[in-house]
């Protein structure tokens, strides 16, 4: 049986094919994840958020809000820690200077 021409098979001749909208067509709002600049930077992260973010321990974050290094916040019985103020700390902290005996003894070689 041969195939039936593409022209017979369209139910609304001289008509234009339709498109289907996708997502990436439409325009985002550059608040939502997902969106072209991604969602805004939280200002306030949980402790566990910041242990990820910073590769600490917990007990580390507490003892840097209890010293008073790092802002944080109540937010009924979570603490949420202001993410500026933490930045601000561990950018400050010094440059680490690493001393590495063998290569520095096979650069000489």
């Amino acid at each position: 049986m041969p195939p039936i021409p593409s022209a017979q098979c369209d139910p609304h001749p001289g008509s234009r094919p339709h498109r289907v909208a996708h997502d990436s067509d439409r325009p985002r709002d550059p608040g939502l994840p997902g969106s072209p600049r991604g969602p805004p930077d939280p200002i306030h992260v949980s402790i566990l958020d910041l242990c990820r973010r910073h590769s600490v321990g917990r007990s580390y974050v507490y003892r840097l809000l209890a010293e008073k290094k790092i802002r944080g916040v109540k937010l009924g019985r979570r603490v949420l820690v202001n993410v500026a103020s933490a930045d601000a700390f561990f950018a400050e902290l010094p440059q680490a200077e690493v001393y590495v005996p063998s290569l520095i003894n096979s650069a000489t070689v």
